[in-house]
Parts: C-alpha cells; sequence; structure tokens
C-alpha cells in the first residue's frame, strides 16, 4: 500500500511550525468510503478540523486490488509499515512500487498492459536474479537499477525513468507510530471476514490492531449503514434486516436500497458533501447504536463517529 499523494495536494494546511499529524485511511472497499473521505477533507475548516490535520487514504499497490478481507489488508499494513520504519523491503513491494510508479504517470496504459509487465518483473526477478518475491532486497537502489535495466531492455515501455531512486522513496509511507494515526475502516457483513474453523478473523483483525497501535472503526453491517446515520429517520430502520442486509432488488441490499430512498445514490457517485455538512447528527445517531467494538461483531452499529469526534478536537 503507499499513500495517494493527490489527496495530500489539495489538503489546506498551515504555513508555520505545528507538527502535521496525519490519519492514514485503509479502507475495505474503496469508491464509496474515498467519495466520503474526500468530501470531509474537502470540507474540513468548517467542520472545525484543525488545518495541521492530514487525512491521507492508503491506496492498493497494484498487487493488491481487490482485496477485500480485514485479515490480509491488516497484516498487508503491518508488513508495510514495518518496511517503512526499517528502511528495508521484500521484491514484492519493490516490484509494486515500480508498477505504481508507471501506471501513475500513464507509462503503463490499461490492465493487459498492466498484467504483461507484471509478469515481465516477475520473471526478471525469478528468473533473472533467481529471487522469490518474498525475499529481502538487500540493496534496494542498487537491485531497482539492475531490475529497470532489465524490464528496459526485455519490454516495449517508452518514457521510463532511470532516476528511480527517488521514485521509490517517494511512494513509501510517512508515517511517525508516535503522532500518526493508522486507522482500518471495514464493515462487518457476512462477506467481509472469512468464515474459518481455525480462527475467529474479526478477533485477529481486532488483536492485530491493538498490537500495532492502529485504530479499528467497523460499521455493521456496512458503510452505507454509517451514511444512513445523517438522516433524521434513521432510527426508522429494521434493526433485523440491517443486521442480515439481504438483497431487497437485484442489485442492491437494504442499505443500499434504503440509501436510494433518501438521496440519488450509487456506490461510486454520490452527493458525499451534503452528508458531511451534517456529520455531528451523524454523530449523534451513533450513539443510537453500538459502539462498542467487541461488540459490533454480532450487534448492529459503527464507531466511525468516534473516529470523527477525536479528529475534529485533536
Amino acid at each position: 500500500m503507499r499513500e495517494r499523494k493527490s489527496f495530500i495536494e489539495r489538503t489546506r494546511i498551515k504555513t508555520d511550525d505545528s507538527v502535521r499529524v496525519k490519519y492514514f485511511l485503509v479502507f475495505e472497499g474503496s469508491e464509496t468510503e474515498e467519495i466520503y473521505f474526500d468530501a470531509i477533507n474537502t470540507n474540513k475548516i468548517d467542520l472545525g478540523i484543525n488545518p495541521i490535520i492530514e487525512l491521507i487514504p492508503l491506496i492498493r499497490d497494484f498487487g493488491e486490488e481487490g482485496w477485500s478481507n480485514p485479515k490480509k489488508i491488516v497484516d498487508r499494513v503491518i508488513d508495510n509499515v514495518a518496511e517503512s520504519e526499517s528502511g528495508t523491503m521484500t521484491y514484492d513491494v519493490l516490484l509494486n512500487r515500480f508498477m505504481d510508479y508507471m501506471m501513475s504517470v500513464s507509462i503503463i496504459r490499461g490492465r493487459a498492459q498492466a498484467q504483461t509487465v507484471w509478469n515481465t518483473l516477475k520473471w526478471i526477478c525469478e528468473e533473472g536474479l533467481k529471487k522469490k518475491l518474498s525475499d529481502f532486497v538487500d540493496d534496494v537502489d542498487e537491485s531497482a537499477e539492475i531490475i529497470l535495466d532489465l524490464l528496459i531492455k526485455n519490454s516495449s515501455l517508452e518514457g521510463v525513468t532511470e532516476n528511480i531512486s527517488e521514485i521509490l522513496k517517494s511512494l513509501s509511507i510517512t508515517y511517525d507510530s508516535e503522532i500518526d494515526h493508522i486507522c482500518i475502516i471495514v464493515d462487518r457483513d457476512k462477506d467481509s471476514f472469512v468464515v474459518n474453523d481455525r480462527i475467529n478473523q474479526y478477533q485477529y483483525v481486532l488483536d492485530a490492531c491493538r498490537r500495532n497501535g492502529f485504530d479499528l472503526y467497523v460499521t455493521n453491517p456496512c458503510f452505507e449503514f454509517w451514511l444512513l446515520m445523517h438522516f433524521d429517520d434513521c432510527d426508522k430502520l429494521d434493526n433485523s434486516k440491517l443486521l442480515d442486509n439481504p438483497k431487497v432488488t437485484k442489485k442492491k441490499k437494504y442499505t443500499e436500497d434504503e440509501l436510494s430512498k433518501r438521496m440519488a445514490f450509487k456506490k461510486n457517485k454520490y452527493d458525499a458533501d451534503s452528508l458531511v455538512k451534517v456529520l455531528p447528527k451523524a454523530i449523534a445517531n451513533e450513539k443510537r447504536y453500538c459502539e462498542d467494538l467487541s461488540s459490533l461483531e454480532k450487534s448492529v452499529g459503527s464507531n466511525l463517529g468516534i473516529l470523527f469526534e477525536s479528529i475534529i478536537s485533536n
């Protein structure tokens, strides 16, 4: 995972010597949550959020696209933080950094070309360098230059820069455990946590976050329920239907259908600005439901309001 730089660039920050506090946001989903937090960022001043606070989404590397299992996501964030603090990385991370860079500047265009380039990078690593993707890189800059040179020779890519050292550094996570927060934001629905007889994945994620100092935010059943809390009549929702969140149409589950009754809503397009402008209402409405992390495993509710209270009061 890596920081979404363009998000930071749009954030208004004080130009004094105040220490910036970063909230790194790791979403289980992608579009719906990002749209909402973009709106929080846009309306940060009106919401009373201190300008020194930065809200920074961590976006998926090429090899992480499509991940939705919270356990898998948390494990990867733990690895990424450890790598950032130690200055080390695996070849898997290094190759993903190459992919992120080339896709962000449109050297790679489209999924088909991306997969071809990824296969070439894997071949260079495993056959050319005789390394496993899970192996740690001894010298990041030297290895990056070797891989880049071989990539240029074994592909038809144009515009690949040779100034790779600064690019690799720019894609790392700038996390300071003393002042920053890593916020894991997930749903608690029947599809989020894989049922496994050997391990309670919900408890695993909860314990892993506590051990590593991460902040875990759960909405049961899903993020759309948090959005519904921005409306006055959220207490009229059927709790049993909320907990099960069944499909009520061919394409929509209960929470999404209820949102669609209250606003024009699609997962990838909705007026989040109108919602965040009544954020205090959502925070108050959340108090009517479960906010305790342990109990949220089986109870309707959310603790996202606690995150926003923390950000506003910081």
